[in-house]
């Protein structure tokens, strides 16, 4: 606490003050003033601790440091810098995304076409397995009547 360093050399500027002005009874002296000054440094400090004691009941963050100005410094780079990293880990995601997407497009197409593909198949042969069993039973009519001309 820096009000606290000020007043302490005050206290004792005015101490050293006051015990010169004891030792030389020759010089003329104010020590009333001086006695008053010491009284007031010293209520002046009681002051300051009963602010102090109040600060700290009642803030709950600790009051920053002079000294800590390079940590908060090199912790707000390392924020930049975290975020700076998220930014391109969240753009990778979204490519990958949107690879992945389109390869689900792609996929989905495929399997369309490959069904498209067997119903076809599965038309035509049907087709076939028709044509064929036309044609046994128009060969199996007509060949019984052969056999009966040829008896």
């Amino acid at each position: 606490m820096e009000g606290a360093a000020l007043l302490r050399r005050m206290e004792t500027a005015v101490g050293s003050l006051n015990a010169s002005q004891e030792f030389s009874r020759h010089q003329p002296s104010d020590s009333g003033s001086v006695r008053k000054l010491l009284l007031d440094t010293k209520t002046l400090r009681l002051i300051l601790e009963e602010a102090d004691s109040l600060l700290r009941m009642f803030w709950r963050a600790a009051l920053p440091k002079s000294e800590e100005s390079k940590p908060d410094q090199s912790l707000k780079e390392e924020v930049v810098s975290l975020r700076l990293k998220m930014s391109e880990q969240e753009e990778a995601l979204k490519d990958a995304m949107e690879r992945l997407k389109s390869s689900n497009r792609t996929k989905d197409s495929m399997e369309h076409f490959i069904v498209n593909q067997l119903s076809r198949t599965r038309d035509v042969l049907q087709k076939a397995k028709t044509n064929l069993q036309v044609k046994t039973q128009d060969a199996s009519v007509s060949s019984p009547s052969l056999l009966v001309g040829v008896s």
